[in-house]
């Protein structure tokens, strides 16, 4: 990591399960050249549609100037409305404020089956 960074960029959010937890999938494009930033992480326990103030620790595959690495990344965000906002991001993958624009899908009763019915066919243990 090369230090704090200050950047504007994209951000998807989707429904996402992960076991039997569900949360958000986040998909960050943001920054240019070297401060070039692209991530995919879940959050768990916050909805894609309840990103305004929301915080908690999301995992997953950030990269950064060409480097991949996985693990933790502590999400603060602030105002999230209209398409836009703001977020802060922290831990040892990467260190940034970000003003995004925000893209999200609501859950859907179809998809709340679909993932119903899929940890239901998962073997446990």
């Amino acid at each position: 990591m090369n230090g704090w960074l200050q950047i504007s960029g994209d951000l998807f959010a989707l429904p996402a399960r992960s076991g039997s937890e569900d949360g958000s999938y986040l998909w960050l494009r943001a920054g240019e050249l070297a401060e070039a930033v692209e991530a995919e992480l879940f959050l768990p326990a916050v909805d894609p549609e309840a990103l305004d103030l929301a915080m908690g620790v999301a995992t997953g595959t950030v990269e950064v100037d060409g480097q991949h690495r996985t693990g933790e990344v502590q999400m603060q965000f602030g105002r999230v409305s209209e398409g836009r906002g703001v977020m802060s991001l922290g831990g040892d993958l990467l260190d940034a404020d970000v003003r995004l624009a925000c893209t999200t899908r609501r859950r859907t009763a179809a998809s709340a089956r679909t993932a119903a019915a899929g940890s239901r066919s998962r073997p446990s243990g």
